[in-house]
């Protein structure tokens, strides 16, 4: 029963499902000429670099701005990064609850996740563009910003098993080396910025690029995005080559015996 639940998961092109029907190629041209993997790609990038910036660019701007002592700054840091986990968990599994039961497609799951991790934070990161030293409203406001990240998990980082089950890794793959490099662009853009230069103002310009990724991942995600299995799963093998495939992998005993009567065969 088990097996069956994990097979079946895969989609109906699985090399998996079909027993030792060979996996098709990856299709490459059909890859990256498909708009939900485009939708799933820049959301990616974007968002990461939200998230590069928050993990490792938040402990200097509360340092820097909010003079928070190194002591005071490590527990505060660490503490919204603990309810995006129980956040994470709880809309997972709110939204699953919601596709099991028919309430929403996957699509809108996947959507709405990523709309959270995205908006939240965003609305969050203008507002501590116009707060000053706020400190108890700026922490309150980083810690609802980065507990939304979370949706991420069970939103555009689920994404890629949904179009393309044969496919995932490879996708996974391709989206989170390019999304990766936020974290080596984003230290030394928020180098440049604040060298000699530590005041809300400079943080201001940070913190005005990271809402326009936001919302450049909102639109493409929104417009582009899909929860439904997608048609090159099957790979770029013709449809002919599949179903001998699978034929392949059934069982040919289905023939009936034939039928003797008086010794003489019917």
């Amino acid at each position: 029963e088990e097996r069956e639940l994990i097979t079946s998961s895969l989609g109906s092109g699985s090399s998996s499902a079909h027993g030792n029907a060979p996996k098709p190629p990856v299709p490459w041209r059909k890859v990256f000429t498909s708009a939900p993997f485009y939708g799933i790609l820049i959301a990616h990038v974007c968002n990461n670099w939200g998230w590069y910036m928050l993990l490792i660019e938040l402990p200097f701007y509360m340092k820097q701005v909010l003079q928070f002592n190194i002591k005071e700054n490590a527990v505060v840091t660490a503490i919204p990064f603990l309810t995006m986990w129980f956040f994470s968990m709880a809309l997972s599994k709110t939204l699953d609850a919601l596709r099991t039961r028919g309430k929403i497609t996957t699509t809108i799951a996947r959507k709405t996740a990523t709309f959270i991790a995205s908006a939240v934070p965003m609305g969050c990161l203008l507002a501590l563009c116009y707060i000053g030293c706020q400190r108890g409203l700026a922490v309150t406001l980083m810690t609802v910003g980065i507990t939304a990240i979370g949706g991420m998990f069970c939103g555009l980082l689920s994404n890629h098993i949904d179009i393309a089950p044969n496919y995932a890794g490879t996708l996974m793959a391709i989206t989170n080396t390019a999304a990766t490099l936020s974290g080596i662009i984003v230290p030394i853009f928020v180098g440049q910025i604040t060298h000699g230069n530590q005041t809300i103002g400079a943080w201001r310009v940070i913190f005005f690029v990271t809402i326009a990724l936001y919302i450049v991942e909102i639109i493409a995600y929104l417009f582009l995005a899909s929860g439904e299995e997608q048609p090159w799963n099957k790979g770029d093998k013709p449809a002919s080559s599949i179903e001998a495939a699978e034929a392949e992998a059934t069982p040919l005993n289905t023939k009936e015996p034939k039928q003797s009567y008086n010794g003489q065969e019917q």
